[in-house]
């Protein structure tokens, strides 16, 4: 089957107006409902943050699972893949002008997929100059993009390292069993091993300590959660903070930011600016 190739800011769907700056160009699409798109791939590479809908994307030979609302991949040029929209949807798309590819050095040749907290609160944010652009917005979406950059090689850097077995064990089970209250000792008894090298292991791969990468996976689901429509107290509880006030102060000490306020982002609503 042939493969079309799609030239900068030419998407499916109905396309909006694309904002240009220096070195990257910001594009919004939009899709019906059952809406289905044939094998394709890009010219340039790109960000595409899910606003609104949900689908799934086969990449290559491989099917991801559905994307939801807030969902924030990356997809270098030249990568085949189809969509199939079960919802009427909206994308935001981030694309590297050609003439500075190699400039931000877009070297990862797989798609991927960011974690929701930081990088999709940075690209919230991007869509929200893109609405309502200023003199100075091209600056500021920018500085946005290459944020997003950073954000993309750091995960790419932590899941191509060859980490021994005992190391993935463990982050497994943090991802996974996230509600439980663990403690250091627990966590190196589960997987068999000193509870010193763990922590200063988990640290070399990761980039943090186990207790701080466990706060860090409950703010990322709630992320997820919040962009699905869960109401706050419900997330709360869900992640394992009996106190909501605890779990607003936690949210806003890693992103800056009050869950409130992150309702606010994710639903194109501005931000009540708080001391």
């Amino acid at each position: 089957m042939e493969v079309e190739r799609k030239s900068g800011s030419h998407f499916y769907g109905e396309t909006g107006r694309t904002f240009r700056t220096d070195a990257f160009r910001f594009t919004e699409s939009s899709y019906e409902a059952k809406q289905r798109m044939p094998k394709h791939e890009h010219e340039l590479p790109h960000f595409c943050l899910l606003l609104q809908g949900e689908y799934e994307e086969t990449l290559g030979a491989r099917s991801i699972a559905r994307r939801g609302p807030s969902s924030l991949l990356y997809l270098p040029a030249g990568f085949p893949h189809e969509e199939h929209h079960f919802a009427r949807g909206r994308h935001f798309m981030i694309e590297v002008d050609a003439a500075h590819v190699e400039m931000i050095e877009c070297h990862v040749e797989s798609p991927l997929r960011l974690p929701p907290d930081e990088p999709v609160l940075f690209a919230h944010k991007a869509y929200q100059e893109y609405l309502r652009p200023q003199a100075d917005s091209g600056f500021i979406l920018d500085g946005f993009a290459l944020v997003l950059f950073g954000y993309l090689h750091r995960e790419h850097r932590l899941l191509s390292g060859a980490q021994p077995a005992w190391v993935k064990r463990a982050k497994r089970m943090l991802d996974e069993e996230y509600a439980i209250q663990w403690s250091l000792a627990d966590l190196a008894e589960a997987v068999g091993i000193d509870a010193h090298l763990l922590s200063t292991s988990f640290a070399r791969w990761f980039g943090t300590t186990p207790g701080e990468y466990l706060r860090l996976r409950r703010m990322r689901l709630a992320c997820q959660m919040i962009a699905n429509g869960r109401a706050l107290s419900e997330v709360s509880l869900a992640i394992g903070f009996g106190d909501q006030a605890h779990f607003t102060r936690m949210f806003r000490n890693y992103l800056g930011i009050t869950p409130l306020d992150y309702v606010r982002v994710v639903r194109g609503e501005r931000m009540k600016i708080s001391a």
